[in-house]
């Protein structure tokens, strides 16, 4: 198993490139593009969204029954959507600032639903700390930057809420209970159902690290054997093949550890708890620094292979938010297979990206053209109506611009006050005189 170490500091000898050069000259959301009259269609719509939200906040006092009743009938909704508008109502009346930001239109009823539910049970007291934080996490960097889907906005606001009042993080909507809750930390659970007159139904939870290994090591037999996922764990069980897999796992090297994520290690799209992370780093066999890198060939290195699935995270294709892991590497300016070295287009950090299956398909058909830049950025272009929308990686090893740096400071030096003015008042209440 390999852990890798992100450079959060700039200091690879990437090449450089011209930035990408775009129509717009701010920092905005594709969706917002006022040229576009679908998009201007699908901006009113969420805006209107909006605007029943605030219609549809009752008192306090009224019971949540009667309420939800009036409000379907009204609607012409089931109840539980009318529901979902009275959380997004209150929602819009405690954060202000928020309410603002989203009256641009940019997000769909999806988006603002998720936003709701998770702030649904924060304390007051936080309220403004997070509504802070999630203004500039939800704030866009490039020109024509693409919508971030449901998922990954979900998981910003939990991640923002953890880190300001773990008590009050939300679950995640996508995934089972997770062992955590349960007062079993990290341990797989296996179950099975018995009741089939010719089967058995087995469900097996793991967390996302053992899982990871487990899905790797499914996949190689399967390679090596040539068979089915269920016969390669089969013959696994039974001892009849025997299989080696490697694993990168990342962890902040350059920077300190207690203004990341300290203690903890990110492996398949999540960082892992601190008692896991701390077992994975016990199975470490090999440590490396990875930045740009080439090879002659059209197969990446492992190292090249770690670098682009940690600096991208997930699919790079607009919305799209396949973990890293399961997708494919693609050669961004294309390989000719026809000459051995593929002619003008190379092995290399700087012309690989991660594209699930489907869109590798997609691109490849060619859908879509796309550009990457150095800072990992990519412009896609559609060979269908010719729009133009932008990707930021989302993985570890994204490269730090001053903006993120200074944003980064401040909230590690806002958090390390806040502990020594907690431990200067418990210091002050010992020394009280009786």
């Amino acid at each position: 198993m390999n852990v890798t170490e992100p450079l959060f500091e700039s200091d690879t000898d990437t090449p450089t490139d011209s930035e990408p050069h775009l129509h717009a000259p701010e920092p905005s959301w594709r969706i917002l593009d006022d040229a576009d009259p679908l998009s201007r269609a699908a901006v009113l719509t969420n805006q209107h969204h909006l605007a029943i939200a605030r219609m549809c906040v009752p008192d306090v006092q009224e019971c949540v029954a009667d309420v939800s009743s009036r409000l379907g009938v009204r609607l012409g909704v089931a109840e539980h959507r009318a529901l979902s508008y009275v959380c997004i109502g209150f929602m819009l009346l405690n954060f202000p600032r928020l309410a603002a930001n989203l009256g641009q239109g940019h997000l769909s009823f999806d988006h603002v639903r998720r936003l709701a539910d998770s702030l649904e049970c924060l304390p007051p007291e936080f309220h403004e700390v997070v509504e802070s934080d999630l203004l500039q996490a939800l704030s866009p960097r490039r020109p024509l930057q693409a919508t971030p889907s449901v998922k990954r906005v979900g998981k910003l606001i939990r991640d923002i809420i953890y880190q300001h009042h773990p008590p009050a993080r939300p679950k995640d909507p996508d995934e089972k209970v997770r062992q955590e809750d349960k007062g079993k930390p990290h341990q797989p659970e296996l179950g099975w159902d018995e009741r089939g007159a010719e089967v058995t139904d087995f469900f097996l939870t793991m967390n996302k690290g053992d899982s990871e290994e487990f899905i790797q090591m499914i996949k190689s037999v399967c390679r090596q054997e040539k068979c089915s996922r269920g016969a390669a764990l089969m013959l696994l069980l039974r001892g009849q093949c025997t299989t080696e897999v490697t694993l990168n796992i990342y962890r902040p090297a350059t920077v300190s550890e207690s203004e990341t994520e300290p203690g903890r290690v990110w492996i398949a799209g999540d960082w892992l708890e601190q008692e896991a992370s701390a077992e994975w780093m016990q199975r470490v066999k090999h440590v490396a620094s990875p930045g740009w890198a080439r090879c002659a060939g059209y197969q990446p290195t492992p190292t090249i292979r770690a670098s682009v699935i940690g600096r991208d995270g997930h699919c790079r294709f607009p919305g799209c938010d396949v973990i890293a892991e399961r997708c494919d590497l693609d050669h961004v300016n294309r390989w000719d297979h026809s000459q051995p070295l593929g002619g003008s287009a190379e092995t290399s950090t700087s012309n690989l990206h991660c594209l699930c299956r489907k869109h590798h398909k997609l691109k490849t058909a060619g859908q879509w053209d796309v550009s990457l830049f150095p800072d990992g950025t990519e412009v896609w272009t559609s060979h269908g109506d010719g729009h133009t929308v932008v990707t930021e990686p989302g993985g570890v090893l994204g490269r730090e611009t001053f903006e993120r740096r200074a944003s980064r400071r401040a909230r590690v030096l806002a958090e390390h006050n806040r502990i020594r003015t907690e431990a200067d008042d418990d210091e002050a209440a010992e020394n009280i005189p009786f």
